[in-house]
């Protein structure tokens, strides 16, 4: 069958695959994420004339809704197909055997992240829809991070930067919202390391949680999280921690907010997933972390 599942001792012909669609990485990216992320479930791949030429990570996740009811999900990450045997359809074939493994599994959704804006176009004819939206804020340092409610002070906890307990933390904070992800507590880890490999940090407090990674004389803040009337606070804690000209944050899209954007796509599996899914799509479902 030219659909298989990829180990570590596939490793060297997924990282060929991956340094091919995505030049800005390195091999020490690669072998990062392969050392927390790649197992003998994880990764899908095609086999042609003989060889790895096409890949997608399956990683888990949750979706999660205000009535308690929940979906089995699988991030669909890292799609990538070598150049010379792209145009064929081996990542159509790919990513459809994958569906009709994951229904099979009792997987109810599949959900991703397109990589290019030119992607939500093209993942459509899969049966993706979009799904999930997040509001970005362009901050200069000096400026306050904007608030609704009171400047409320906050004290940080360096002991919940364990996994388990930023997972708890991250599950408290968004238990309100209307529909969102829930990942596992291993990938969140993951997030937090990948920022910390590039100067970043998890900022973790009773009230509000952000995940910075630098970036030049910038922090990108991938996730942002915060109780109203604290926003301030969380913002003072980043600003003390990193000395730069300014901040691009991702938070959960909220009604009144005017620059909200879709920023991801679900594929449901069932019946199911399909009507519960679509009840929830004018609640802004937030995804968080995509790994990015």
């Amino acid at each position: 069958m030219p659909l298989v599942f990829a180990g570590m001792d596939m490793a060297p012909s997924l990282r060929k695959i991956w340094l091919d669609a995505f030049p800005e990485d390195g091999p020490e990216d690669v072998d990062f994420f392969f050392s927390h992320a790649l197992n003998s479930e994880s990764c899908a791949a095609w086999v042609q004339d003989g060889q790895l030429v096409s890949m997608v990570f399956l990683l888990p996740g949750e979706l999660a809704f205000s009535n308690g009811r929940k979906l089995d999900l699988k991030y669909i990450y890292a799609a990538a197909t070598l150049t010379e045997f792209r145009g064929r359809g081996i990542f159509g074939n790919l990513l459809t055997g994958v569906h009709e493994l994951m229904r099979g599994r009792g997987v109810d959704a599949c959900f991703l992240r397109p990589a290019q804006p030119s992607l939500f176009n093209y993942y459509p004819r899969f049966g993706y829809k979009p799904y999930f939206y997040n509001t970005t804020q362009s901050i200069e340092t000096g400026r306050n991070f904007e608030v609704s409610g009171g400047g409320r002070d906050i004290s940080l906890d360096a002991s919940a930067e364990s996994p388990q307990k930023i997972a708890d933390l991250r599950n408290r904070l968004l238990k309100d919202h209307s529909v969102w992800v829930k990942w596992p507590e291993g990938l969140l880890d993951l997030a937090v390391l990948q920022a910390q490999r590039f100067g970043g940090t998890a900022i973790p407090h009773e009230k509000g949680f952000a995940i910075c990674e630098k970036d030049g004389d910038k922090v990108w803040i991938r996730e942002w999280l915060c109780r109203p009337g604290y926003e301030a606070a969380l913002g003072r804690a980043v600003a003390e921690r990193f000395k730069v000209s300014g901040f691009e944050l991702r938070r959960p899209a909220r009604p009144e907010d005017i620059n909200s954007h879709v920023f991801g796509m679900i594929k449901p599996l069932n019946n199911g997933a399909d009507n519960l899914i679509d009840e929830y799509k004018d609640r802004l479902p937030y995804m968080g972390p995509a790994f990015d």
